[in-house]
């Protein structure tokens, strides 16, 4: 970004939004539908969304521009901030569960298919 040169930004920019976010985004949705059983999925995912875009949207500019003056424009305090924030977001990953409705009392189907996942798919 410091080199001055308009059309390295552009394509620069291009490529990580057009790849590196799209990427990203396009499995979110099948991940986050299966993180909560069926009863609870919208409101789970609203305050999971909600509550990530408060605190990783709105404070994190907050926090940069605190960490790049308490450093004197060095970027080493905001480098380690990004790197911890990743691996508290690694980890938190790890602990993800898939969202499993309970077996219906008097469930015809098998007991192996009684507690898989309900899929969001029709048939």
């Amino acid at each position: 970004m410091e080199t001055g040169h308009f059309w390295g930004y552009v394509i620069g920019m291009t490529l990580g939004l057009g790849i590196g976010h799209a990427a990203m985004y396009g499995a979110q949705g099948a991940l986050f539908a299966n993180l909560y059983p069926v009863g609870v999925r919208y409101t789970g995912l609203s305050i999971t969304q909600q509550i990530g875009a408060t605190l990783g949207g709105g404070l994190s500019p907050l926090i940069g521009t605190a960490l790049l003056t308490a450093g004197g424009g060095h970027w080493a305090w905001l480098i380690a901030y990004c790197v911890g924030v990743a691996v508290l977001s690694a980890l938190a990953a790890t602990r993800l569960r898939r969202g499993e409705a309970p077996a219906a009392q008097g469930s015809t189907a098998p007991q192996h298919l009684q507690h898989l996942p309900e899929r969001t798919q029709v048939p």
